[in-house]
């Protein structure tokens, strides 16, 4: 042979033999992978699209056409989601029907049920899997089996007005902050959209068994949350998310918690210009988790294996990037499609529904939902209705949840013994506190053999110093200590940053003020024991009902009834919030003359004047007065009930939250005592200690330190219901304010001590003594600053953990 042939053939070898193996793979055709000659037949598409929708749908289906002439996608559009559903069951029912049908993914477990919807987890290949976000899959999965192709995605977000609105909020906290300002929020109640906050809190609706799991403490600070935010002001809470919309629609309203695709009606009532979206508010343990769901393609059973084929690669191209963003420019659809890029200039909406989408929370397709739908709406208006508290509620439903799917409690380990070892906790408690940590320590070791708690008590000043750096191993392993230590022991590295021995499912037991309490600098230096804040005992037997504001106090004062209240600083704060006043302003910044504090005071001196108040800082002076009927009035903590008790006849002590003002609720100071981790201690040590913190907190164990000591329980899983006097603790600290760790604070102090002096008892008008006491502040703080009475200029920077 020629030589030259010889190569010819050599060279086109590789082509002939490409071309035969191409020519071999046309008559196995696969999903995904379909030549165009192989994509023939007709099929028949169900939806109930807007008018708008179908329009670009049939400009896609138009392309797939161009690019397969020999398919044929016939459609029928219906009116509602509702009559798409009854239809297709009825044809489905008879083995008719679309082949294809665009519908939520709720739809899939009933329709799967009836065996009208195809199992395709066999028909779809991987890399057409890996086009679609994780979540959008879990919502169109059941059983073991793949029910759809997810389309489009919709969940709940965070829509604003943005001719009221600059910035939108990111944390609960800020949320508060501006509906307090007058910027009204609209959230609605009901389970399904107000779940959001649970994942906030660290918690989550099921563990992977299907056992609902509610009642973990998550759920709990959330409904405690929903309560206070009731009351607050600018919040509107109510069940009916259809009222909520209409009146942010009719404008004056800021904010409104609502899905995707209600966009379209919401832009055309406002103007697109005027509406805003943002995820929703971050809570303390976490991002914000509504619940996700999707728009897929389905596909009828009855189908023939051809029909299949077109109706699989037609839902293909429909949820292929292109022609995802497609959809999404020009109706705003959120795409379930991972690959299409999201201009957030371009499409601020889309792209603040798809970020929440991250952290939404897919509703699993399984029967254990009945009951959830069922049930778990009466925790919130138990709670909201005031019949439960947050933790019986939470506790109630998820017991009647798993009652009802048949579910037996779970016996959770909530803590393990860690083996053989020493755990060394060191205190400065005395009294009752004393003793229930010896009391935690004994039951701690005896339920672990070969674990021993030593506990060793000793001064404040030998507690702060028994951290210092070394390796004796006589050192504490644990200190239980007030949350103003923490910043300076942090700076001495004395103590150990615990956020990565711990996780959100343990934190989320805890209350969280308890817990903001130990953070310093974006870290985590221990776990909250109890806490303190201070509350309004009386005298049953002066006053029928306590005083519920300050000018219920006057009226009482005008009837005759002595009053006796405590000026000094850390005990009267409480009445500058009830007159709108904070310690810090916007910037984090200390500053008095704010108004608040001036008139709180004239409130005072005026009381003092025209009503008979008396008032005084000599404790003993105080307490004396309240128990022998000197005084209907006593401002104190939980560690007074004991010594209160004693001196009251049966039901003739009482509690309640202290009065509001003019301005909002009162805002006592609050302290957490928290277990803190020496930072000189082994890994082994800590994990050690944390077993035994895990165990102290429990709320079996909390309840054993309440009837012992009266300690308010960090743990917000305890039932409180036969505890009612500590429950308005506990309710107090709703309102209340972390008590300041900064340095000045003495300082502070100090000059407050010296304003209430001038006023009450030198005559100093209020607003004269505040300036003064400003200017000085500025002056102690700041010596290069000149003079002049505004504290705006102070200069002194709050505390990373402060209110």
């Amino acid at each position: 042979m020629d030589k030259r042939i010889q190569r010819t053939l050599l060279f086109l070898l590789p082509a002939l033999l490409l071309a035969g193996l191409a020519l071999a793979n046309c008559g196995a055709p696969r999903p995904g992978n379909t030549t165009q000659s192989a994509v023939q037949g007709r099929i028949l598409l169900w939806h109930a699209w807007t008018e708008q929708e179908t329009t670009v749908l049939n400009e896609i289906l138009g392309r797939f056409k161009e690019i397969h002439p020999g398919a044929t996608i016939k459609q029928q559009s219906f009116a509602s989601q509702e009559e798409l559903r009854r239809a297709f069951e009825a044809a489905a029912d008879s083995g008719l029907g679309p082949d294809l049908l665009l519908g939520p993914n709720d739809w899939i477990r009933p329709l799967a049920d009836q065996g009208f919807i195809a199992d395709i987890s066999g028909e779809i290949s991987e890399d057409i899997l890996q086009r679609y976000m994780d979540a959008t899959l879990a919502e169109v999965r059941y059983g073991d089996g793949l029910y759809g192709l997810p389309q489009s995605l919709n969940t709940l977000a965070l829509y604003y007005n943005r001719t009221i609105v600059d910035t939108p909020p990111r944390t609960l906290d800020e949320l508060l902050a501006q509906a307090a300002a007058g910027r009204l929020v609209t959230m609605s109640t009901n389970f399904y959209d107000a779940f959001w906050g649970v994942q906030a809190f660290g918690g989550q609706l099921m563990d992977q068994e299907g056992r609902v799991i509610l009642d973990q403490g998550g759920f709990a600070n959330w409904l405690a949350w929903l309560e206070m935010a009731r009351d607050a002001p600018g919040m509107i809470l109510d069940t009916n998310r259809d009222a909520l919309r209409t009146r942010f629609l009719e404008g004056g309203v800021a904010y409104y918690v609502g899905d995707a695709r209600e966009y379209p009606a919401i832009a055309e009532a406002l103007g697109s210009d005027q509406v805003g979206v943002a995820p929703l508010p971050a809570g303390p343990n976490g991002p914000a988790g509504p619940f996700l769901s999707v728009q897929a393609f389905l596909f009828n059973s009855a189908s023939s294996a051809n029909q299949r084929r077109v109706a699989l690669e037609v839902a293909q191209f429909v949820t292929n990037a292109e022609q995802s963003a497609t959809l999404m420019r020009r109706v705003g659809q959120v795409p379930a499609n991972v690959r299409v890029r999201i201009n957030p200039r371009l499409n601020p909406v889309v792209n603040s529904f798809a970020t929440q989408a991250r952290t939404a929370v897919p509703v699993p397709n399984v029967p254990q939902m009945d009951a959830v739908w069922r049930l778990a709406d009466d925790a919130y208006v138990k709670v909201l209705e005031g019949v439960l508290e947050p933790a019986e509620a939470a506790a109630a439903v998820t017991a009647a949840i798993n009652e009802a799917n048949g579910i037996p409690p779970l016996a959770v380990a909530d803590y393990s013994c860690p083996g053989p070892g020493t755990i060394r906790l060191a205190h400065s408690l005395d009294g009752a506190d004393a003793q229930v940590v010896d009391t935690l320590a004994a039951l701690f070791s005896a339920q672990c053999p070969g674990t021993q708690v030593e506990v060793t008590r000793m001064s404040p000043s030998a507690l702060r110093n028994s951290l210092q750096a070394g390796t004796d191993d006589r050192q504490p392993t644990l200190i239980l200590a007030s949350h103003l230590w923490v910043p300076e022991l942090v700076m001495g590295e004395e103590i150990r940053n615990i956020s990565g021995l711990v996780n959100g499912q343990l934190l989320q037991r805890y209350r969280p003020f308890a817990v903001d309490g130990l953070r310093y600098q974006n870290g985590l230096y221990g776990i909250p024991a109890f806490f303190d804040v201070s509350a309004l005992y009386y005298n049953r037997t002066l006053v029928n009902q306590p005083a519920r504001t300050l000018t219920d106090l006057r009226t009482q004062l005008a009837d005759g009834i002595p009053v006796t209240l405590d000026i000094r600083f850390d005990q009267a704060y409480w009445g500058v919030g009830a007159f709108g006043g904070r310690l810090f302003d916007a910037q984090g910044q200390i500053f008095l003359d704010d108004g608040g504090f001036a008139n709180w005071l004239a409130w005072l001196k005026e009381s003092r004047q025209d009503f008979g108040l008396r008032v005084s800082q000599d404790e003993a002076v105080m307490k004396s007065d309240f128990k022998t009927g000197r005084s209907a009035y006593y401002v104190g903590g939980p560690n007074d009930l004991a010594e209160l008790r004693e001196a009251f006849l049966d039901g003739a002590l009482g509690v309640s939250t202290l009065p509001a003002g003019p301005e909002g609720e009162a805002t006592p100071f609050l302290w957490v005592t928290g277990y803190l981790f020496n930072a000189a201690a082994s890994e082994d040590q800590s994990r050690m200690a944390l077993e035994f913190v895990k165990y102290a907190t429990l709320p079996d164990r909390q309840a054993m330190a309440i009837r012992m000591a009266s300690q308010l329980p960090s743990n917000a899983n305890i039932d409180l219901g036969p505890y009612p006097q500590i429950a308005v603790f506990v309710d107090a600290a709703r309102s209340a304010i972390l008590y300041p760790t900064f340095p000045q604070i003495e300082t502070v102090r100090r000059l407050a001590a010296s304003v209430y002096q001038a006023v009450l008892m030198e005559g100093v008008p209020p607003t004269e003594a505040v300036a003064a006491a400003a200017a000085a502040l500025n002056e102690a703080t700041n010596p290069a600053a000149s003079g002049g009475g505004s504290s705006d200029a102070a200069g002194l920077n709050g505390p990373s953990n402060g209110p």
